[in-house]
């Protein structure tokens, strides 16, 4: 009995050692990266498919394909969407000025959700505010994929081609925002040189006096150089880490050697939290503690 209790124990001991390579705290993030901890936004599981208006394709509408592309839409009282408004005050508070802001929305690896926050969050700040969402991840298109599959032009056409901004955009027509996709017909194996030429200065420069916000969702910043490459045009940027998959020592070295995007890093917002497991993981003093009591702030 003495055997299998220090087995048990150990294998408990061995189980809880793993988990603790991952964030699951805004402690944890906060101690282990110095950075601003901006909030949690929990996992959506009941993501529903949309119709595509077929009016979207006739009047360069974005056509959203799920409810999460639009969730802080639909859910404004939720903690996704209070998460956001932490951003957007982060974001102010780094980079104060007249002229509009140049947001880049990041993560370390691919598939931690950047481009779902990026498209909530352009869309909560289109309601107040002129906002410009643009793809600017041409390896892997996540937020043309949940808004402009349908669109023939974008990003690399106003590039390499010279194509007027005006003639790609498209537009959400419940809050304004306007989007420009990446609608990729070959490979670019120099994405990084497209994203810091000449002609992606000037038309975010173009941009800037034209809306408040441009938000690039940009590639990850591990397996591309793209991120870095691309920050002399950047004001600030978000960082998107997903709650207990990505590796603290991996996200630490990644932001240690990284100092073009921590410099103007606004903060780090944890993605895809299991609200039931982060019990397992609530101190007396940390704010996931007392997530129950925080509960009736966000009835959606």
């Amino acid at each position: 009995a003495a055997l299998a209790g220090m087995l048990i124990g150990a294998a408990l001991g061995g189980l809880r050692e793993f988990q603790e390579r991952f964030f699951r705290t805004g402690h944890q993030v906060s101690e282990t990266l110095g950075l601003e901890f901006l909030g949690s936004v929990p996992l959506v599981t009941s993501a529903l498919p949309l119709v595509t208006d077929p009016l979207s394709v006739q009047t360069r509408a974005v056509a959203k394909v799920n409810s999460l592309s639009s969730y802080v839409l639909e859910h404004p009282m939720s903690a996704f969407a209070e998460t956001l408004r932490s951003a957007k005050m982060a974001v102010d508070f780094s980079t104060p000025g007249g002229k509009g802001k140049v947001i880049g929305v990041v993560s370390v690896l691919p598939g931690e959700g950047k481009s779902s926050i990026s498209v909530n969050l352009a869309q909560q700040l289109a309601q107040s505010s002129r906002v410009l969402l643009i793809d600017a991840d041409l390896r892997n298109r996540g937020a043309t994929l949940q808004l402009g599959r349908h669109a023939e032009r974008g990003i690399v056409e106003a590039l390499e081609g010279g194509t007027p901004l005006s003639e790609l955009l498209l537009f959400d027509r419940g809050t304004g925002m306007a989007f420009l996709p990446a609608m990729i017909r070959r490979r670019i194996p120099h994405s990084s040189e497209l994203l810091t030429s000449g002609a992606m200065a000037r038309l975010l420069s173009s941009a800037v006096s034209e809306f408040d916000y441009v938000i690039l969702d940009l590639p990850p910043i591990v397996p591309l150089v793209d991120s870095r490459a691309v920050a002399a045009l950047v004001d600030s940027y978000v960082l998107v880490v997903e709650w207990g998959k990505t590796a603290r020592g991996l996200v630490k070295r990644t932001v240690q050697h990284t100092p073009a995007i921590v410099d103007r890093c606004a903060g780090v917002i944890l993605n895809k939290v299991d609200t039931q497991k982060m019990n397992l993981y609530r101190k007396s003093d940390s704010q996931e503690f007392y997530h129950a009591r925080y509960a009736s702030y966000f009835p959606e």
